[in-house]
C-alpha cells in the first residue's frame, strides 16, 4: 500500500463512524450567538471603524468559534457567560436613541443578521469537521 492510500484511509476512519449531535447541543453551541448580537448592538450602537469591526467579532463570532472547536464541552458555560455580557450590557450602556418605534427596514435588518450568523455556523462547522479541534460527538 503507498503512502496516499494510507492517508486517505486514516482520514476516513478520522471522520466516519460517528452518529452527530444532539438537539440541546447544537442548540447550545449556536445560542452564543443571539446574546452577542445583541450586546454588539447595544455597544456599538451603529459606529463604524476598525475597533468596532473588532469588538463585533469578539462578541459575535469568536464565542461560536470556540463553542464548535475548543469549548465545546463547555457550551452551556459559553451560553450563560454570553447572556451576562448582553445582560450588562443593557444594564449598564446608555441607550442614545429611542427603539420604540420598530419598522419594516429594521425588521428586514434582523432576518439579514440571522441568516449571516446561520450562514457563519455552517461555516465553521463545515471548515472545523475536518480538523482535530473539532469534538467527535
Amino acid at each position: 500500500m503507498s503512502t496516499a492510500e494510507d492517508i486517505k484511509e486514516a482520514h476516513e476512519a478520522f471522520v466516519s463512524g460517528y452518529s452527530g449531535s444532539s438537539a440541546p447541543d447544537v442548540i447550545l453551541a449556536i445560542y452564543p450567538a443571539i446574546p452577542g448580537s445583541v450586546a454588539a448592538c447595544i455597544i456599538g450602537q451603529g459606529r463604524s471603524g476598525k475597533i468596532w469591526l473588532l469588538i463585533e467579532g469578539i462578541l459575535i463570532a469568536l464565542p461560536l468559534i470556540l463553542s464548535f472547536t475548543y469549548l465545546a464541552n463547555y457550551t452551556l458555560e459559553i451560553s450563560g457567560g454570553m447572556a451576562m455580557v448582553a445582560v450588562l450590557a443593557v444594564s449598564f450602556i446608555p441607550k442614545t436613541r429611542n427603539h420604540s418605534d420598530v419598522n419594516c427596514e429594521k425588521r428586514l435588518g434582523l432576518l439579514t443578521s440571522q441568516r449571516a450568523l446561520l450562514s457563519l455556523v455552517t461555516a465553521i462547522a463545515i471548515l472545523a469537521v475536518d480538523f482535530h479541534s473539532f469534538p467527535r460527538r
